[in-house]
Parts: C-alpha cells; sequence; structure tokens
C-alpha cells in the first residue's frame, strides 16, 4: 500500500481506498459535568479522585470541562471511585434535537 502524488492512499491493485465517514455518530456529543457534579457533591477534589483512580489531574479536569473524550477504562473507574453507575456520569447530547431546543 503507498500514497500518491495527492496523498491518498491506494490499494496495491490501483484503486483508491475510500474512507468511512462517521456521518451517523457526528451528530452526537457527550457531556461530562454530571462527573464533576457528583465529584463535588461527594466533596472530593480533582486531586483526590485523580489520586484514587491513579491518573493525573490534569488528565480528570480535560475530562470534566469536556475538552478530551475519557476510554471507557477511565470512565469505569471514576464511576467506581464515586460509587455511582457509569450511564450517571455523562449526558448524550444528540446534535439533532440538541438544535431544536436551543442546545448546542
Amino acid at each position: 500500500m503507498g500514497l500518491t502524488g495527492r496523498g491518498a492512499v491506494v490499494y496495491p491493485c490501483g484503486m483508491p481506498r475510500t474512507r468511512p465517514t462517521l456521518t451517523p455518530f457526528s451528530d452526537f456529543r457527550l457531556d461530562f459535568t454530571p462527573m464533576a457534579q457528583r465529584r463535588r457533591y461527594l466533596g472530593m477534589s480533582q486531586r483526590q479522585l485523580a489520586d484514587a483512580i491513579g491518573v493525573h489531574r490534569v488528565t480528570l479536569n480535560r475530562v470534566e470541562q469536556n475538552r478530551t473524550l475519557p476510554s471507557y477504562a477511565l470512565t469505569l473507574s471514576v464511576a467506581r471511585a464515586l460509587g455511582t453507575p457509569m450511564h450517571q456520569l455523562v449526558i448524550v447530547i444528540d446534535g439533532r434535537t440538541a438544535a431544536v431546543n436551543g442546545r448546542t
């Protein structure tokens, strides 16, 4: 498999490789603010929670501020440390209905 002059990936047979689009999922966004709310409700600091699950505090801050998408394992670790089901730590926002309701 090589690259053409334009940067497109081409199979050895000469056919260009098409990349799948993520259109069905691009309308969804995850919001992790309930994670921060639950942590504050329990009286934990970001540092305390980060130490409990073995990550850096900045990583936890980026997740809580919705700047990075955590792995499944990290989300599960946070849920266990906070003693709450994982599905209560995240809100799935459907972009199609959010736009109608005025949320983006």
